[in-house]
């Protein structure tokens, strides 16, 4: 197999003239400048930006070649396993796949931007779950910031083989396919709701972003702040509305949590067929800038 090299890039756009490392991604993403498209070759031959060079620049590294601190891999999957620490012999072992949001899009930490790691949210999620269950987390390491867990040109097998790791830890470890749950926030949200309707799976999910027009808004430049271009679809919206439409799941096994009053999601979200899914809608607040939620 022919070694790939760490290669080095230089932000060639005037808007961002600073080469700086405080800059992170934002150098890259206007749709308008050359820089775009070059990164747009790079994810097409399945590399990533993960650091920083002060005098050579930012690092673009072969997805496969990124340290994940504590990950396994399967078929271009990476994902962390945390079996149960409390057993029960009465009870019946269960298993949560958690699906983590993307949570600083503007990183050159590759670990960060494909799994919020070691900031993940909900990382104390096994003190808080029910004695004989384990936690299986998977991060979404496709493209430059993840595809939303979604097949590419790149990668057209990423959703079977997302579904193929799920049977096989749960073959591992003795775990019926009915007491398996899927749980997501925000990009994970949007991985959980797919893969829980292609597999069938009860699910739980936090303001799922059923449509990426919601980065392009975030800034005044129109950035494509997630740098999936044309490759993943801007609205998910039609398939999962098909994927509904056939589901065998009742709807007290989707959940959707939210509220009115994240204008980011929950306009589309109601896009639904809602008679499928319980929705939840919390009435939380949130601070908001523009149409985006900080």
């Amino acid at each position: 197999m022919e070694e790939r090299q760490v290669e080095y890039i230089w932000p060639s756009k005037e808007n961002f003239p600073g080469k700086e490392q405080n800059m992170g991604l934002k150098n890259f993403m206007l749709p308008e400048s050359s820089d775009y498209e070059k990164i747009k070759e790079y994810a097409l031959k399945n590399y990533t930006f993960d650091g920083y060079d002060e005098e050579k620049g930012y690092l673009l590294k072969p997805i496969e070649d990124i340290i994940y601190k504590n990950m396994k891999e399967y078929k271009g999957v990476y994902y962390q396993f945390e079996k149960t620490n409390c057993w029960d012999g009465d009870l019946t072992d269960k298993l949560v796949v958690w699906f983590p949001p993307l949570s600083d899009k503007f990183t050159v930490n590759a670990e960060m931007r494909y799994f919020a790691w070691p900031n993940q949210r909900w990382s104390s999620l096994m003190k808080r779950v029910p004695h004989n269950t384990s936690i299986l987390r998977i991060a979404d390491t496709n493209l430059i910031t993840g595809s939303f867990f979604q097949n590419t040109v790149n990668f057209p097998d990423y959703e079977d083989n997302v579904q193929n790791l799920i049977k096989k830890i749960a073959k591992e470890n003795h775990i019926e396919k009915e007491n398996i749950f899927l749980v997501g926030e925000s990009r994970g949200a949007v991985g959980a709701f797919l893969h829980g309707l292609l597999g069938d799976y009860p699910m739980v999910l936090l303001d799922p972003l059923l449509d990426r027009s919601i980065f392009w808004e975030e800034f005044k430049d129109n950035c494509d702040t997630t740098f999936s271009f044309d490759l993943v679809p801007t609205s998910f919206l039609e398939r999962y509305n098909h994927l509904l439409a056939s589901t065998l799941l009742t709807p007290n096994k989707i959940k959707l949590i939210t509220s009115d009053n994240v204008t980011g999601s929950y306009p589309f979200l109601k896009k639904l067929h809602l008679e499928k899914i319980t929705l939840l809608n919390l009435n939380y607040k949130m601070l908001f800038n523009r149409n985006a939620f900080l």
